[in-house]
């Protein structure tokens, strides 16, 4: 019989590897023999519902243990990569089972809808599948963070006269002043919190978009 999971404070779900390898893949577990698209997504479904664990180097059909080569820094390109997509930062750690390496990736749940490649995924089960479009406005509204989600804009969509018309009527009311009127538009963004992993929120579009 497998032993129980650890259950003390700040215990993870990998703190009991054993245990993990002999769970059945479900809502807020799965396993993965290499990385490709559907590990994003995955991951997406993730943060989106309960978060999860995502065991990577074990075959899903049978849990034999298949291994991951973690040469030339891998480990770490996959962590920039995940950032990169995603804009998430999860917990990866490394293990050895029979000589052979595997990754688990574990995935806080999310306070704001997380994208992959401009789609939005969810958890049903052991399944991961796309949101439908009524799910995903009712998720847009009851997330109350919406406006500092990161898209995919273009600093170019960003009005810059309507960034500087906000700078000077802030400065005549004698608020924000410590901004410089004349500070460069990127960084008035970052300053005030529009900017978040180095992309543009829907809340920066929405204030000073050209076309919001």
């Amino acid at each position: 019989m497998s032993s129980p999971p650890p259950c003390g404070p700040g215990a993870r779900p990998t703190d009991n590897l054993a245990f993990l390898l002999a769970r059945f893949e479900g809502r807020r577990i799965d396993f993965k023999e290499e990385v490709s698209d559907t590990f994003y997504k995955l991951l997406s479904a993730f943060a989106n519902t309960a978060g999860g664990t995502a065991v990577i180097g074990v075959r899903d059909s049978d849990h034999a243990v298949t291994g991951i080569d973690l040469r030339n820094n891998a480990q770490k390109k996959l962590a920039d990569s995940i950032s990169s997509r995603l804009g998430i930062h999860p917990v990866i750690e490394t293990h050895e089972v029979d000589g052979k390496n595997i990754l688990t990736v574990i995935v806080e749940q999310s306070r704001t809808p997380v994208a992959c490649d401009g789609r939005y995924y969810t958890r049903v089960g052991d399944t991961t599948r796309e949101m439908l479009p009524d799910e995903l406005r009712v998720y847009f509204q009851q997330s109350i963070e919406w406006d500092s989600v990161p898209g995919t804009f273009d600093p170019d969509e960003i009005d810059g006269e309507s960034v500087r018309r906000f700078l000077a009527l802030a400065h005549k009311a004698g608020r924000i002043t410590s901004l410089d009127p004349d500070e460069p538009v990127d960084a008035v963004l970052r300053r005030l919190g529009l900017v978040r992993d180095g992309r543009i929120t829907n809340g920066a579009v929405v204030l000073f978009g050209k076309n919001p």
